[in-house]
């Protein structure tokens, strides 16, 4: 009696332990979070230039970059990484705006119009 006692509690942990991992694989606990990621910069501007300013995924800053809008550039960044893209209207007219697209969906964006005004748009890849 004590030896098949002993049986059912075995198999009833068994049973449970099958389900849980089964339950972890369907959920994916143990897949790795995906490390790299294609982050797009983008600006537009009602003027047809912008002066820009970015970090790009090498922690390469460029400043005061002038270019002919609308304007994009790739590049892929691991988890973590801080990215961030600054324009300027030179122009004064019209409106700019920046978009930031992470796995080709947009992330953050900013817009503005009017005199000397500029957008910002910032995070960090996660």
């Amino acid at each position: 009696m004590e030896n098949r006692r002993l049986f059912i509690q075995i198999l009833v942990v068994s049973i449970l332990c099958i389900v849980v991992v089964a339950l972890a694989v369907t959920f994916k606990v143990f897949t790795p979070a995906k490390n790299n990621h294609k982050i797009t910069f983008r600006v537009e501007s009602s003027g047809g230039i912008a002066y820009i300013t970015y970090k790009d995924s090498r922690n390469l800053q460029k400043e005061k970059v002038q270019v002919s809008t609308p304007w994009e550039k790739n590049w892929d960044n691991p988890s973590g990484t801080e990215v961030y893209i600054t324009a300027g209207n030179p122009t004064q007219l019209g409106s700019i705006k920046c978009i930031l697209k992470i796995d080709g969906k947009t992330w953050k964006s900013d817009t503005a119009s009017g005199k000397d005004d500029s957008v910002v748009c910032a995070g960090i890849v996660r």
